[in-house]
């Protein structure tokens, strides 16, 4: 699928062009579906004149000047509603032309050779089971179990759901009942397989207390209120204790018992029960940040790709929430370690980088080095790697 290149945000037009290329072919369409029924209409009319003429011919063998008029008038109608017919279709065929060619001048189709480490999914098995894993992940975080064996059976990950299918029975219930707004059986489930989950319990609760005082149950919803004690702050828990006393329909409250809360739960739900947590949506955002930018780093540093793309970092910085890799900074050279310049952990417990490793060990003039923080010393071989 195209995708939206830095020149397009300059000109945010880009895109409503497009999608008024696309209600304009969608009118045409429209316009030529309105004109079957006319020549289906005048086609029929055309087959019945010609089927009287023939049924009823003169006595001469010859059509009538009346017949010949009839049906040369009724040959002309279906001939104008044919070339009406024609002019439509290729008008349609223009569209779809002008359509591609918006979406070439404002899109970028090829996101090849922006990064150094290019995947191939499609070509790299391994690459394509690491995906389908984060699918499966994302599928079981999310709350749709059944799409995830579903997409595993497809995909042959044979042994990926093992764990779910020992609890598969259990755990499709407690989901069932939440969707249902009931969370008691999440409840019960969490306390009994993750009560480290404090805050989830609590959220499970709190949602519960307000779902009963909406049903008019306030005297179940005291009840439940009690677990509440000890796993929120004083003030959560007088909020939750201060809906008993409010009108069902207080609107206070709706930003927590709103649609997107209850989804926000069941994610984090699933998480816990599935125990797995995904990824994905990080990626897909990182990626949506950095692929525009560096499709128009390439464009305006066209003469200059082979040095700004081979490297092993990206040449931009992008600006993301969670990061899931460690890094290291050599605190000798004072640069970040890469893949070729890992960092090594010397004997004594310190860790410097290798470039730096090297450096100490060419300055050395005994087979051992000393270590720049403390007197220990050790040789070279001796330096273990460390694996961020």
């Amino acid at each position: 699928m195209p995708l939206v290149t830095d020149l397009q945000r300059d000109r945010p037009e880009a895109v409503e062009m497009v999608q008024e290329s696309l209600e304009f072919l969608e009118k045409r369409v429209n316009e030529l579906r309105d004109e079957i029924p006319a020549y289906k209409k005048s086609r029929t009319q055309l087959d019945q004149v010609y089927q009287g003429l023939v049924d009823d011919p003169s006595p001469s063998g010859s059509l009538t000047t009346c017949g010949q008029i009839l049906l040369t008038e009724h040959i002309k109608k279906v001939d104008d509603t044919v070339d009406k017919y024609v002019k439509t279709h290729r008008n349609i065929h223009s569209s779809i032309s002008r359509i591609g060619k918006d979406i070439g001048r404002n899109f970028c189709e090829s996101t090849g050779g922006l990064i150094k480490n290019e995947k191939h999914i499609e070509s790299d098995p391994k690459c394509a089971r690491n995906v389908s894993n984060l699918i499966v992940n994302y599928l079981m975080s999310t709350g749709h179990p059944e799409i995830a064996e579903t997409y595993v059976q497809e995909c042959n990950l044979h042994g990926r759901l093992d764990e779910y299918t020992a609890i598969k029975d259990t755990v499709g219930k407690v989901i069932e009942s939440f969707r249902q707004h009931n969370t008691i059986p999440a409840i019960n489930y969490i306390e009994l397989n993750a009560p480290q989950e404090k805050r989830l319990i609590f959220d499970l609760v709190r949602h519960q207390v307000l779902e009963l005082i909406k049903q008019g149950k306030k005297l179940e919803a005291l009840t439940l209120s009690r677990k509440l004690s000890g796993l929120g702050s004083d003030g959560e828990v007088a909020q939750i204790m201060g809906a008993l006393f409010t009108k069902a329909d207080d609107t206070r409250f709706n930003e927590i018992s709103s649609p997107l809360a209850w989804q926000q739960l069941e994610s984090r739900l699933s998480e816990v029960i599935f125990k797995c947590k995904s990824i994905l949506p990080q990626i897909l955002e990182t990626g949506c940040q950095a692929v525009p930018a560096l499709l128009n780093l390439r464009s305006v540093m066209a003469p200059r790709q082979d040095q700004i793309f081979s490297s092993d970092e990206l040449p931009i910085e992008i600006p993301i929430e969670k990061r899931y890799h460690s890094t290291f900074t050599c605190p000798i050279l004072r640069v970040q370690t890469t893949e070729r310049n890992p960092p090594y952990r010397l004997r004594c417990g310190h860790v410097i980088s290798k470039d730096a490793l090297e450096k100490l060990a060419s300055n050395s003039r005994h087979s051992l080095l000393k270590c720049p923080y403390c007197p220990d010393e050790s040789s070279k071989d001796q330096a273990l790697r460390v694996f961020l």
